[in-house]
């Protein structure tokens, strides 16, 4: 692939990926301007040692507290999180945020090939090395994935499940790469599948980071804000995480392995009684508005919506207190139903 080729290419694919996330596609510059949101994070990083490796996490609150876990998805870290906590943290709460193995401040695997069934192990295995009783899930992208993968094998262990923006039904499993409907978006999802374009825009060019992640948010990040989420994958090869996650999207039966176990997942996802919590987002992107809740409240037992405002996929980033706050009013209710 010529330097020009792939250029072009990133910036092909970033352009449909944002004209996917509204009705009508708008310029950057055409943003709409959004509050002031804080770029600091203020938590200490600590690890444990999940499978001889270093995960990391932050936490707040009380350590005695009933354990809500936060996980994150592609491309980033707990990072995302940092203006959801404040809201969220109250008494007898002890928050925890994930950073993935390969994301974040995490140790990058051998090889950085991890995929979702080695996340999923993974979040097993550091829920177990902090001995977290009747946890909370609060899940994003790939990260709602990972962490109904666990709650399907540790239902015994699962409180309740807040998501947003999720790679779970209805939008994953894909039946084809056509479902997505536009023939470029389609090309799109196949050259992050392509073994030579997949590393070239993701890897190389860092797109997911650079483009992607940006055009994926309607206010404007901040430099500051960037330069966290470069953090953690500052050469081509520590951004191999990203690639070979997003190797395991479930389209067209492919991987086989992945799709049948989102089955399975999906399965007891709509028989499950476990609380729920389906926040959305205008338009959003994964969960649209327009569909999406109307499917979650017709497919799920025990469910409760939440509208919090106006975002596409990382809706922390545009309106975190609504998220919070939202989480909070959730779990009173949860709690006044338990006592």
């Amino acid at each position: 692939m010529s330097r020009m080729t792939a250029a072009h290419l990133v910036a092909t694919l970033a352009f449909l990926f944002f004209a996917l996330s509204s009705p009508t596609a708008h310029a950057q510059s055409e943003k709409p301007q959004r509050p002031v949101i804080s770029a600091e994070f203020p938590y200490e990083s600590k690890t444990v040692t999940v499978d001889g490796a270093k995960m990391a996490y932050v936490e707040v609150g009380d350590p005695t507290g009933a354990p809500i876990v936060f996980i994150h998805g592609v491309p980033t870290w707990s990072y995302l999180w940092r203006n959801v906590l404040p809201f969220v943290e109250g008494q007898n709460r002890r928050l925890i945020a994930i950073d993935l193995m390969g994301f974040g401040r995490s140790a990058k695997a051998k090889g950085g090939d991890i995929g979702y069934f080695d996340h999923a192990r993974y979040v097993a295995g550091f829920i177990e090395a902090l001995g977290l009783k009747n946890v909370t899930l609060v899940l994003h992208d790939w990260g709602a994935a990972i962490g109904l993968n666990y709650a399907y094998n540790n239902s015994g262990n699962v409180r309740a499940i807040a998501f947003m923006e999720g790679v779970v039904a209805p939008a994953y499993p894909r039946p084809s790469f056509e479902s997505f409907g536009n023939p470029k978006v389609v090309n799109m999802f196949r050259a992050f599948r392509d073994p030579v374009k997949g590393p070239e825009v993701m890897m190389k060019k860092n797109m997911w980071i650079e483009r992607l992640l940006p055009v994926s948010i309607l206010r404007d990040l901040t430099d500051e804000e960037m330069t966290k989420y470069r953090e953690p994958f500052p050469t081509v090869e520590s951004r191999r995480s990203i690639w070979r996650l997003v190797q395991d999207n479930p389209i067209a039966n492919d991987p086989e392995d992945v799709t049948a176990m989102f089955g399975k997942v999906e399965a007891w996802w709509r028989r499950t009684e476990v609380p729920k919590l389906f926040l959305y987002a205008s338009p959003g992107r994964i969960q649209p508005v327009d569909a999406s809740s109307d499917w979650m409240v017709e497919n799920l037992k025990n469910i409760d919506t939440a509208f919090i405002g106006y975002g596409i996929h990382f809706l922390q980033e545009d309106e975190p207190e609504a998220i919070g706050r939202s989480i909070d009013e959730w779990l009173r209710r949860l709690d006044a139903r338990e006592n």
